[in-house]
């Protein structure tokens, strides 16, 4: 389950996995994904088996990176001012808060 902290039902969603977890838990493996939310957390603390956080410096490095290279490979922005790359490179790495 992909951005479950874009789910409205969310407290809905996460009883329904606490109980197929539950009854099934040698039978399934889930995977699900979402920002750090503290209802999220505490539901998956009761269910889950582990989490692992990727919002990090070394995920805001990457961003940088991936930024760096389209800003050197997209056409357009090649003719943009290094002055301004560097502005949108830092901008939207930050910006990122590692997601």
């Amino acid at each position: 389950m992909d951005a479950l902290d874009e789910c409205t039902e969310r407290g809905n969603l996460l009883d329904w996995i606490a109980d197929v977890a539950w009854h099934k838990a040698d039978e399934i493996n889930v995977l699900i994904t979402s920002r750090r939310e503290r209802d999220i957390e505490t539901a998956w603390q009761d269910i889950g088996t582990g989490s692992i956080c990727i919002q990090s410096a070394v995920v805001d490095a990457d961003i940088k990176l991936y930024v760096r290279s389209q800003l050197s490979r997209d056409q357009a922005l090649k003719a943009w001012p290094d002055s301004v790359k560097k502005d949108i490179e830092k901008t939207l790495a930050e910006g990122a808060h590692g997601m």
